[in-house]
């Protein structure tokens, strides 16, 4: 739920790898932006199978830091 710059302060990178590393979950997850991600990862978008390009649903919240 943390913004960007947020995310950057308390891990001590900068904005810029944020946005990279969220890049890098939704593509890994086929999602369109943070809250898609999120209900792929809920299973709350039954339309979205998983294929060998995504995280599978177990390894999602260490993905996400969860």
């Amino acid at each position: 739920g943390l913004d960007n710059q947020r995310i950057a302060q308390r891990l001590f990178i900068s904005t810029d790898t944020v946005k990279s590393h969220v890049k890098a979950i939704l593509r890994k997850l086929g999602a369109r932006d943070r809250t898609h991600a999120l209900a792929l990862v809920l299973g709350e978008s039954p339309s979205a199978p998983l294929d060998s390009g995504r995280v599978a649903p177990g390894e999602a919240g260490s993905v996400l830091g969860q």
